[in-house]
C-alpha cells in the first residue's frame, strides 16, 4: 500500500474559519497577515502560533512586533497571541470525533481556519458541533465542505508552502509489544499518527487497512472502507513528541507502514522546518541511547509526481 490506496478513505474536507476579537485576527486584516498556523495547549490555556518564513512574501510580521508577541528565528518568524476559551474548546471538541483528523491550521485574514479530513461516518458528529456554534455562538466566521483526496490536498499545501518527506526506519526489536506494529505486519496497512498531544501518554491513531482487521484493541470506523482507530503507548514517540512541541515543531501527517520488515515513520512537513526537525529527532534519538536502532531513509523535497509512493 502507498498513499493512492488510501487517498480518498477520508475525502471529506471541512474547512472552519474561526473568527476572535483580539489583535492578531485585526492586523492580520488590515497588513495581509496570514500563514500557517498551530494551536498550542499550555495547561488550560490555548495559544494560536503563526508561522512566517523569512522569504519576503509575508516579511512585515517583522513590522508588527511592537503590536503582536513576535519571535525571530533563524529562517522564519513566531507570532503569538491567547485564543479565546471558546475557540479552545470548540478544537477540542473537533479534535475528538472519531474517523476524523486536523489536518492544519491556518490564518487567513481576520479568521483562524481550521482544515479538516473526515470519513462519511463522521459527518453528521461535526454537523452537530457546526450547527451549535453557527446557532448559538457566532464563532464561525467562514465555512466550506467540499470533497477532495489527499493527493489533491498534499498538491494543494506542496504549491503553497513547499514540503519534505522525512523517512526513519526503525529496528523492529524496539517495538516487539506494540500491538499497533503486531497490526501492520498482519494486516496490509497504513497506519497515521493523528495527533500532537497524547492523552495519558497515549496517541490517537488511524489505520487504513485493505483486510478486515478482528481485533478488540481496534476501533471500526469502516469495515467497508477499512478505517480503524486505536491508541497507542510508545516511549520514543511520547519524548519525541514532547521535545518538537516545547520547539512548536507540529506534524500534520505522520504515516507509518512496515518496509523490508520493519516499521518505517515517514513524516511530510513544511520544508523550512524539516532542518530543524531532523536535527531534534537526532538529538533525541542519540541522548536515548537509540542511533543503533534508527535510520534515515529519506530526507527530500515533496514532488507532485511522486504519485503516493513517499516509500520508493
Amino acid at each position: 500500500m502507498d498513499l493512492r490506496d488510501i487517498k480518498n478513505k477520508m475525502n471529506i474536507n471541512v474547512e472552519i474559519g474561526l473568527k476572535q476579537d483580539s489583535p492578531m485576527f485585526s492586523l492580520s486584516k488590515q497588513y495581509n497577515f496570514n500563514g500557517n498556523a498551530a494551536a498550542v495547549k499550555s495547561g488550560d490555556d490555548m495559544f494560536i502560533k503563526v508561522f512566517a518564513p523569512k522569504d519576503g512574501s509575508i516579511d512585515n510580521i517583522r513590522y508588527l512586533s511592537p503590536l503582536l508577541d513576535v519571535e525571530e528565528r533563524k529562517d522564519y518568524y513566531i507570532a503569538t497571541e491567547r485564543l479565546d476559551k471558546n475557540i479552545a474548546d470548540f478544537i477540542n471538541r473537533v479534535d475528538h470525533i472519531a474517523g476524523s483528523k486536523i489536518s492544519g491550521f491556518f490564518l487567513n485574514k481576520d479568521s483562524l481556519v481550521v482544515s479538516l479530513s473526515l470519513h462519511e461516518s463522521a459527518k453528521y458528529r461535526i454537523s452537530s458541533i457546526i450547527h451549535n456554534n453557527i446557532i448559538n455562538g457566532y464563532l464561525i466566521n467562514d465555512l466550506k465542505i467540499y470533497n477532495n483526496d489527499l493527493l489533491n490536498l498534499l498538491k494543494d499545501r506542496n504549491n503553497r508552502d513547499s514540503l519534505s518527506v522525512i523517512s526513519l526506519g526503525i529496528d523492529p526489536d524496539l517495538f516487539r509489544n506494540d500491538k499497533l506494529i503486531k497490526v501492520l505486519n498482519n494486516y496490509e496497512s497504513i497506519a497515521e499518527l493523528i495527533d500532537n498531544y497524547p492523552e495519558n501518554n497515549k496517541f490517537r491513531v488511524l489505520i487504513y487497512s485493505k483486510d478486515k482487521i478482528n481485533d478488540d484493541n481496534i476501533d471500526t470506523v469502516s469495515s467497508i472502507d477499512g478505517i480503524y482507530e486505536t491508541r497507542i503507548e510508545n516511549d520514543l514517540f511520547n519524548e519525541l513528541s514532547n521535545r518538537a512541541n516545547s520547539m512548536y515543531l507540529f506534524r500534520d501527517y505522520v504515516f507509518i507502514k512496515i518496509v523490508n520488515n520493519k516499521p518505517v515513520i515517514t513524516l511530510i512537513m513544511p520544508e523550512f522546518r524539516s532542518m530543524e526537525f531532523l536535527k531534534l529527532a537526532y538529538s533525541t534519538i542519540i541522548e536515548l541511547g537509540y542511533e543503533k536502532h534508527i535510520s534515515l531513509e529519506k530526507f527530500d523535497k515533496y514532488s507532485d509526481e511522486l504519485s503516493g509512493e513517499i516509500w520508493s
